[in-house]
């Protein structure tokens, strides 16, 4: 159950095309506005590699079904898995809602079970026109998936489960993974998540079972929900996910596994060709400080070191999927030390405990040397998160992504 609802920061700013700013600073992006900067930033060949896909907050069949344009739907960028899985669990969950209700309503309330998006009560007031429907007994349920292991009389507690195979059959928490490294991954787990861990409605493949994955049981502390959901934010490259992604006051929160673990190789994904002409390579160098000078004209932006140092006490603020200020820091002054002229986090995500930005802008210097430092450091972030490094075209600034 929730404990105290909380509502999102209202919608602050719509800057017509496609770009949300929101009262913590924090931003959404519309499908037609995500392509165009993928466009500009030379990017759009994420989405045909089969390793990103856009997740909407609204799947594009549901917005058909009540006139809403998908194209103009708020998107992330992540796994094809997790979108599937988002998929599956609304699809259930419209399944299960009483065919009685209002059909904007069912869609709406389907897709908060599912629980992939934090700003819902926006979505109904933006999207749907109605304001956010009122759940049945004044609050709003558990995640459907959390509901799905807890209903489960066979459930079980998830170390206990994976260290009593029946005879002959290999016990795992994911189809993929073997029970040596599902061991290995509870170990680690225990270390920033010692709470009950609970696994149910198992599967099985062969002689292989495995659950739908594992209910967390989240502590009341913040201090330590907040390290619960740091460590998530880690295991991302390993095809691991929380859901919900980010605090939202449930008790309960779920692991979900892609069916295969680890980020993608840079072999997988090689450098674009650089364009044949100078007046190619110019018209890259421009779509890329375009990109960047779109992102430090909204205010969701910050020096990097000045933000990193004016954390308040008791705050987090960290770069990507970096678990500490220090090791965030760190990085920060690293990329100075290579010759940067000046770095930005940009679209930070801000929570009232803790702040995160996985994007950077880089103003580069003019000495060819530096720029050769820094676009080799920029390609090993992008190789580690499955995108495909920038060239250098002479381009005044560079995004980076983090995560």
């Amino acid at each position: 159950m929730k404990r105290g609802r909380r509502d999102p920061a209202a919608l602050v700013h719509d800057d017509g095309e496609g770009r949300y700013t929101f009262g913590d600073g924090s931003c959404a992006r519309s499908e037609l506005r995500y392509r165009l900067d993928l466009e500009e930033a030379g990017r759009i060949s994420e989405l045909t590699s089969n390793t990103r896909a856009f997740k909407h907050c609204i799947i594009p069949k549901y917005c058909r079904m009540v006139g809403i344009d998908p194209g103009q739907m708020w998107v992330s960028l992540t796994r094809p898995n997790l979108v599937r899985d988002y998929e599956y669990r609304v699809d259930n969950a419209f399944k299960t809602l009483n065919a009685e209700l209002p059909l904007s309503e069912r869609i709406w309330k389907a897709h908060a079970l599912a629980g992939g998006w934090s700003r819902m009560d926006i979505v109904a007031k933006l999207f749907f026109k109605m304001e956010p429907p009122v759940w049945h007994r004044g609050e709003r349920p558990p995640l459907l998936s959390v509901e799905w292991v807890l209903s489960d009389p066979g459930k079980l507690d998830a170390s206990t489960w994976l260290a009593s195979p029946e005879p002959g059959v290999e016990r795992s928490v994911a189809r993929s993974w073997s029970a040596e490294k599902s061991r290995r991954f509870l170990t680690r787990m225990q270390r920033s998540f010692n709470g009950p861990t609970l696994v149910g409605n198992f599967r099985r493949q062969g002689m292989r079972q495995y659950p739908s994955g594992i209910v967390l049981e989240l502590p009341e502390e913040p201090s330590a929900r907040c390290r619960v959901f740091r460590w998530a934010r880690t295991q991302r490259r390993y095809g691991v996910e929380l859901m919900p992604r980010t605090d939202e006051g449930y008790d309960h929160a779920f692991l979900v596994f892609a069916e295969s673990g680890g980020s993608p190789t840079a072999e997988a994904h090689p450098a674009p060709a650089r364009p044949a002409s100078a007046a190619q390579r110019g018209k890259a160098a421009a779509a890329g400080n375009q990109l960047a000078k779109r992102l430090l004209a909204y205010p969701d932006k910050e020096e990097i070191l000045s933000w990193l140092k004016a954390a308040r006490k008791g705050q987090l603020r960290t770069l990507g999927e970096l678990g500490t200020q220090a090791k965030s820091r760190a990085l920060a002054r690293q990329v100075y030390r290579l010759g940067a002229r000046r770095v930005w986090a940009v679209e930070i995500d801000r929570k009232d405990e803790s702040e995160n930005s996985g994007k950077l802008v880089v103003r580069l210097p003019a000495a060819s040397s530096k720029r050769k430092h820094l676009f080799a450091w920029a390609a090993q972030w992008a190789q580690r998160a499955g995108y495909d490094p920038y060239e250098d075209e002479g381009q005044e600034y560079l995004f980076v992504m983090l995560d």
